[in-house]
């Protein structure tokens, strides 16, 4: 099974672990060093959908929120009206 034809999350969980170029699950990573071990990524290469452990999903949510923090900001318009504030204070020395 390739990783782009798993359903979410285990092809997101997936992609976290892998370690190689390959697209085959089987190759991607070693099923044995996971934390959710060898019988997990087994019943997903044949189609089931077990349930993933909560720390995997921690993990997961972690990763996704950190990388979320690199993204470029989004570029905000600069507007034409006038400020709000009525009062000019004077700059001091």
């Amino acid at each position: 099974m390739k990783l782009q034809e798993l359903p979410p999350p285990y092809r997101e969980l997936a992609e976290m672990r892998r370690v190689s170029e390959s697209e085959l699950l089987i190759e991607a990573f070693s099923w044995d060093e996971t934390p959710e071990g060898h019988d997990f990524w087994y019943d997903i290469s044949k189609g089931g959908t077990p349930e993933i452990p909560a720390p995997s999903l921690e993990e997961m949510d972690y990763k996704n929120a950190r990388q979320g923090e690199f993204q470029e900001p989004k570029t905000v318009e600069p507007t034409t009206s006038k400020p709000k504030c009525s009062k000019i204070y004077p700059l001091r020395n």
